[in-house]
C-alpha cells in the first residue's frame, strides 16, 4: 500500500517556526519590518483575505523572510503555489496604469485647485475707505464732490482764507454756501462780500483769515473746530 502524498508545508507555518526558533515575538518582528502585528498574524495563519492586494502580501513576505534570515524569493514562490498562482505570472508592475476614473478625479482636483488660486490672485477687491484725519470732536460732513470756489462779484469787502495744512472747511458768503470740502497746505480761497461772511473749519490752527487786507488773529488751537462770522463793515460777529 502506498503512502499518502505529503501535504506541502504552508509558508505561514515556515515563518512562524523560524520566528519561534529565534525566540522572537510578533511585536519584535513588527518593529523591525514596520508591518502591523495583525497582518503578520494573518500571514502565519494563512488568512490572506484580510490583507491588502496580492502585491502587498508578497512585499510583506519578502520583508518578513529577510528579517528571519530566510530566502525571500523562496517564500514568495511557496506562497504562489499555496494560493494556486502560476509561477510564470509576473508580479504586477508598479507603474500599472491607474483606472480611468482615478485619473479623471485627480485631474479635476488639480483644475479646481488651480482655479481657486487664480481667483484669489485676480478677483477684484474693494479698496479700503480713505481715512479722514481726526479733527477733535468735530465731525464735518464730506460731500461727494466739494463745491467749487465761486467768488461773489460786486461785493464791498474782500475776504481771503489761507490753509497751512489739510483741513475741512465750510464757507458761506451773503448767506449762500460757496464751498464745502477739504483743502491742502498752500491752498487759498478769495471772496468779496456784500453783507456777511461765515466760515466753519475742523482745525483752527490750519487756517488764516484776512478781511479787508487785515489778518485776523489766530482762530484757535491746532485741531480745534471753530466758526467765524463776519458782517460787512463790522468785523467779527461774536
Amino acid at each position: 500500500m502506498g503512502h499518502p502524498p505529503v501535504k506541502p508545508e504552508k509558508v505561514g507555518e515556515i515563518l512562524r517556526r523560524a520566528r519561534e526558533t529565534r525566540k522572537l515575538g510578533l511585536e519584535e518582528i513588527a518593529k523591525r519590518t514596520k508591518i502591523s502585528q495583525r497582518f503578520l498574524g494573518a500571514i502565519e495563519n494563512g488568512k490572506y483575505g484580510i490583507l491588502p492586494s496580492d502585491v502587498f502580501v508578497r512585499g510583506f513576505l519578502r520583508s518578513y523572510a529577510a528579517t528571519l534570515g530566510l530566502d525571500p524569493e523562496e517564500m514568495v514562490e511557496l506562497y504562489k503555489q499555496e494560493r494556486g498562482i502560476a509561477i510564470h505570472i509576473q508580479e504586477e508592475e508598479v507603474g500599472k496604469p491607474l483606472p480611468l476614473l482615478i485619473l479623471w478625479v485627480g485631474a479635476a482636483a488639480v483644475l479646481l485647485l488651480l482655479a481657486a488660486v487664480l481667483a484669489f490672485i485676480f478677483w477684484p477687491r474693494k479698496a479700503p475707505p480713505a481715512a479722514i484725519p481726526d479733527q477733535g470732536a468735530f465731525h464735518a460732513p464730506v460731500p461727494v464732490e466739494p463745491a467749487p470756489v465761486v467768488p461773489v462779484p460786486g461785493g464791498k469787502e474782500s475776504v481771503e482764507i489761507l490753509f497751512s495744512r489739510h483741513c475741512w472747511a465750510l464757507v458761506r458768503v451773503d448767506g449762500n454756501r460757496v464751498f464745502e470740502g477739504f483743502k491742502e497746505s498752500g491752498d487759498q480761497l478769495q471772496y468779496r462780500i456784500e453783507r456777511s461772511f461765515y466760515i466753519k473749519v475742523g482745525d483752527a490752527g490750519a487756517v488764516t483769515v484776512t478781511h479787508g487786507g487785515k489778518p485776523y488773529p489766530k482762530l484757535g488751537d491746532d485741531g480745534q473746530p471753530v466758526e467765524l462770522n463776519i458782517a460787512a463793515g463790522k468785523g467779527e460777529t461774536p
